[in-house]
């Protein structure tokens, strides 16, 4: 009863981030600020539906699953992030024009 409540709570937790996250990318005005918001808020999101799942289903095959799907999420989202926000400033993208350090970054 206790590991239920506890696996729900990760469960809606994650699903929160993912939400807050999949706003970000909808709200947000450049491409620059919508990577971040998908970065930071999915893999946190990620992390605790994983650990949501690892709680409710205590086989040691789902945790060792879900740990190695972290820990490949931690290392190659930072790298992607990267990859596309080089991808985004070689091809000029548009800034939001409010952004003050994209006018002195310009300058």
């Amino acid at each position: 009863m206790i590991l239920e409540i506890i696996g729900s709570v990760f469960l809606l937790a994650g699903s929160l981030f993912m939400l807050i996250a999949s706003l970000g990318v909808l709200r947000l005005p450049d491409v620059f600020m919508r990577m971040h918001a998908s970065t930071k808020a999915v893999s946190m999101g990620m992390m605790l539906l994983l650990v949501g799942v690892s709680v409710l289903i205590p086989h040691i095959s789902v945790i060792g699953k879900s740990l190695a799907i972290i820990i490949f999420f931690y290392l190659t989202l930072p790298v992607s992030t990267n990859l596309l926000g080089k991808s985004a400033l070689d091809m000029n993208l548009k800034r939001w024009e409010k952004n003050k350090k994209s006018e002195n970054n310009n300058s």
